[in-house]
């Protein structure tokens, strides 16, 4: 048997399957001595694969809460740069009234300059209701929510679906 340390969770999990097969095989034979030994083993395998366990466990806990970390400094500087932007948008609409109130169509202020220039053509929708449809994007979405409310209540299915439930891993 290897230094429990240096190994991978997987690897304890395919150790414990070994010994266990031996376990088996050695109960099999009537070899109380081998089985006893193969027990002893496989509690020492098995208190290496918790331990693995509790530290991918410790790792996982530990990235969640720097995610939550980041998180959260990611929506302290959104909170700064929004008002940057605005700032920067109100300063243009500033200059480009300014400018257009005295007639300048560009000016040059050092390596910088400020100039009005033609915006790529863009639709502008004034009815929806007048669009032909080939014109309309309409996207159809199932909703589940629905659909599971009414199974809970009839126990009937609605045709095309069906209710699964699977299972996961919870970390705390």
């Amino acid at each position: 048997m290897r230094e429990l340390e240096v190994l991978k969770l997987y690897e304890i999990r395919e150790e414990c399957e070994l010994k266990i097969d031996e376990l088996l095989e050695a109960e099999h034979e009537g070899n109380k001595e081998k089985a006893e030994q193969c027990n002893k083993e496989l509690d020492i395998l098995m208190g290496g694969f918790d331990k693995k366990v509790g530290n991918c466990i410790l790792y996982y806990l530990n990235l969640k809460r720097t995610v939550r970390a980041v998180e959260e400094e990611i929506k302290e500087l959104q909170s700064i740069v929004k008002p940057m932007k605005n700032k920067m948008e109100d300063t243009a609409a500033y200059v480009s009234d300014q400018m257009k109130l005295l007639g300048r169509k560009k000016v040059m202020f050092g390596g910088h300059s400020a100039g009005f220039q033609k915006s790529p053509q863009s639709v502008q929708v004034f009815d929806e209701s007048q669009v032909p449809e080939e014109y309309l994007n309409v996207k159809v979405t199932v909703n589940k929510k629905l659909i599971q409310e009414q199974h809970k209540e009839t126990g009937e299915l609605v045709p095309g679906t069906d209710m699964v439930q699977g299972e996961h891993l919870r970390i705390r």
